[in-house]
């Protein structure tokens, strides 16, 4: 598992590839050549259903039961699934932990926040299956976009800890694919299972 905070780097290179993109924005000033131009661009408006839920837990309580609980990706697995599958299959399937949910990442952005004076309690996760999103993927590559799952947890105020994700069955819903929509209705309940045993977890 990774932590880390945004640094001055990140951000410049987030301004830098925002900028390359806008030159391809209808009306821009910006001089490219034909060989930079996209083929193709289309936007499309998705529905997603956002969930907010408030827990009565101690922000760093509730942290350590999530992180407790849930599993761990394997950070050198990435190996094993070019050259041996069936064993990454099984080390990932040994790494799962509540609800057969694993963290691929915690961002601390509450940590963050103290370049500008105003730091606070809020982590991000990535949150997932591999052996879960594949089941996904492997009938419509866009799906990858939203796996992990993103995951706030963060103070709302003293004793009081937010969680806010969009539902699983919404993001992947936009690909109308049956079977893509089947499996993140089982994510649906397996994070909102999860979340609700770290809350229970942080009060023993």
């Amino acid at each position: 598992m990774t932590f880390g905070i945004w640094k001055p780097r990140a951000i410049t290179r987030v301004l830098l590839i925002s900028a390359s993109i806008a030159m391809f924005v209808e009306g821009s000033s910006a001089q490219t050549s034909s060989a930079e131009m996209p083929s193709a661009i289309s936007t499309t408006t998705v529905p997603v259903l956002h969930r907010s839920i408030t827990f009565q837990s101690d922000f760093g309580r509730f942290t350590q039961s999530l992180e407790r609980i849930l599993g761990h990706y394997p950070p050198d697995v990435q190996q094993d699934i070019l050259e041996r599958p069936k064993v990454a299959e099984q080390r990932i399937k040994a790494a799962e932990g509540a609800q057969e949910l694993m963290i691929f990442f915690v961002l601390d952005h509450g940590a963050a926040l103290n370049m500008v004076g105003s730091r606070r309690n809020a982590k991000q996760y990535l949150i997932g299956n591999a052996l879960t999103a594949i089941q996904m993927t492997q009938h419509d590559i866009r799906a990858a976009l939203y796996a992990p799952l993103r995951v706030l947890v963060y103070e709302q105020k003293e004793g009081r800890t937010t969680v806010e994700y969009d539902q699983p069955s919404s993001l992947f819903g936009q690909f109308g694919r049956e079977d893509i929509r089947s499996v993140a209705l089982t994510l649906d309940v397996k994070l909102g299972r999860a979340l609700g045993q770290a809350a229970e977890l942080s009060h023993q």
